[in-house]
């Protein structure tokens, strides 16, 4: 696991949505302080894309007893 928190974000992104990563790593780069705050559009796609993959699964898992 990094320890920069961008390339942590970045790493976890990329394991939903691999592409996803590589544009909020080249988004990130100019972004460098001692304390970072992720910006409210990171959080809101994260959580979005977690939301999606959830949903998708939830759904699998309910139609595939029933055969459908």
């Amino acid at each position: 696991m990094p320890r920069d928190n961008v390339h942590r974000v970045v790493m976890g992104a990329g394991q939903l949505a691999p592409f996803l990563g590589e544009r909020m790593l080249a988004e990130q780069r100019h972004y460098r302080s001692k304390k970072f705050d992720a910006p409210s559009w990171l959080w809101n796609s994260i959580v979005e894309l977690i939301i999606t993959h959830k949903r998708g699964y939830l759904e699998h898992c309910r139609r595939y007893p029933l055969g459908i």
